[in-house]
């Protein structure tokens, strides 16, 4: 649970960094931004159940930062329909349906050949061998 909150390179996760990702000049990663990618790889993972009642506290508490890095992920989660937020609940993990779960399998069925052609040949062997590990899972 709590190595859900550590900074991972891309390289060792194999996996693209938010789009919406904003740094420093210094090229250190926002808090908000760590926010937002801890608690969406948390609901991403299951670590978050569908319909599962949260609050800013306890998602601030869980991630060792302020509320208000926890307040924008919230809000971007909850306008990508990750959460829903309202007066009477909260919080809620939004459950994902059949459609959502076959809509995504669709699409990396669409995109990773093309991907996996591209990079053919130009892999090194370390990331090589992090793919094949991910293959291996």
């Amino acid at each position: 649970m709590d190595s859900l909150f550590l900074n991972r390179s891309p390289v060792e996760s194999v996996e693209p960094m938010s789009s919406k990702q904003s740094t420093t000049k210094a090229g250190r990663v926002f808090l908000k931004d760590q926010a937002y990618d801890a608690v969406k790889r948390s609901i991403v993972e299951g670590e978050l159940a569908p319909e599962l009642l949260l609050s800013e506290r306890s998602l601030a508490e869980r991630s060792v930062m302020g509320k208000a890095p926890v307040r924008d992920a919230i809000r971007r989660l909850s306008q990508e329909d990750y959460l829903v937020v309202t007066a009477q609940q909260g919080i809620v993990v939004q459950a994902l349906s059949a459609t959502d779960i076959a809509d995504t399998f669709e699409a990396r069925l669409m995109i990773e050949p093309q991907i996996v052609a591209q990079l053919a040949g130009r892999l090194t062997p370390h990331f090589e061998s992090l793919l094949k590990k991910n293959l291996d899972q």
